[in-house]
């Protein structure tokens, strides 16, 4: 995640949206949170925002995955700003390991003067996937002009959250990149990743995380470490794996990117168990890393983004959480990371 994109409902190219997923429960889907900005904003959208009307639709079977012609439910949405409901008064059956759309429509009868935006996450420079944890086709972002053909949009994905009736939730909860706010990785400067694991032991045998270079050439080294700081494993990223960036730079050619490193023998994170993953490098080379927000206080649930820690950050005394802008400590940020 680099920032947010807005995609208009309506508006002048009478825009429809799309929210592809694969389901992941054989259940009755209750309803979708997802993140709208309202028509107070220029460039988001205008007049009185329109009316949305919300439907739950089939996958049309082509290699092209479009929404299909069967709806399975509908639901209207006044858009305003936030992160808004959208409860369906009959909940349509979903069946796990198949593919469905949720499509969004301005009814309004001007929608070209009357719309609002749906908020993605956004990538300046798509990976495929997109997002390590699914597949491209298996959670997507199309748009549609009027009744015309629809286009994945390859750069966008959905900040959504699925709830479905037996309880599970499926979705993408991280809904703000502090990008904004990097924290250099260089001597006595860390940043890491404090996380205790729950539900079950997991194997795992190598880390990635997104981040950017600004300087040097020297690898940047990974350790995992248990609460009490005894090495568990450790591995070291090379510098020419990291792009060069410059931190705010949207329109400049170096971005965040993925980059990786294998431990020397595959190990067990021990359920119960409290880790940190310290990214650290020496004082020739400078790497950047800026965090992305959790959506806890506005309604999405742990399944959405990874609850069991948080991202924190060290000038080489003490460690304390990333911050927004200055701002004050929210303790609501990760790395962009992941373990395989």
């Amino acid at each position: 995640m680099d920032s947010l994109n807005n995609t208009i409902v309506g508006g002048p190219s009478a825009d429809r949206v799309s929210y592809r997923f694969r389901a992941t429960a054989s259940s009755p889907l209750s309803s979708a949170r997802v993140y709208v900005i309202g028509p107070t904003h220029d460039g988001y959208g205008a007049g009185t925002g329109g009316t949305w009307q919300v439907t739950i639709q089939t996958d049309d079977g082509t290699a092209a995955h479009e929404p299909g012609s069967t709806v399975l439910a509908s639901a209207t949405l006044t858009p305003t700003d936030g992160f808004p409901l959208v409860a369906f008064a009959s909940p349509p059956a979903m069946e796990a390991g198949q593919l469905y759309h949720i499509v969004f429509r301005n009814t309004d009868a001007e929608p070209a003067a009357n719309y609002a935006s749906l908020d993605g996450v956004f990538m300046y420079q798509p990976t495929s996937p997109r997002q390590p944890r699914a597949a491209d086709t298996d959670w997507g972002q199309a748009v549609s002009q009027g009744n015309g053909a629809w286009a994945d949009t390859a750069d966008t994905v959905p900040i959504l959250q699925l709830a479905y009736a037996n309880g599970d939730l499926q979705g993408l909860g991280y809904m703000e990149a502090w990008v904004r706010s990097p924290r250099d990785v260089t001597g006595a400067s860390s940043v890491r990743e404090a996380f205790t694991v729950s539900g079950v032991d997991r194997a795992v045998s190598s880390f990635s995380v997104r981040l950017m270079r600004l300087s040097g050439d020297s690898p940047l080294a990974v350790r995992l470490e248990t609460d009490a700081g005894d090495l568990v494993a450790q591995c070291q990223i090379p510098a020419a794996a990291v792009p060069v960036g410059v931190p705010g730079d949207h329109d400049g050619p170096g971005h965040a990117a993925w980059a990786g490193c294998t431990f020397a023998a595959p190990l067990v994170l021990a359920q119960g168990q409290a880790y940190h993953a310290v990214l650290s490098a020496p004082q020739d080379t400078t790497y950047s890393v800026f965090a992305v927000r959790k959506g806890l206080e506005y309604g999405f649930g742990a399944a959405t983004y990874f609850a069991d820690g948080r991202g924190q950050v060290t000038a080489g005394s003490g460690w304390g959480p990333f911050t927004q802008d200055g701002g004050g400590p929210l303790d609501e940020g990760d790395l962009q990371f992941y373990f395989r």
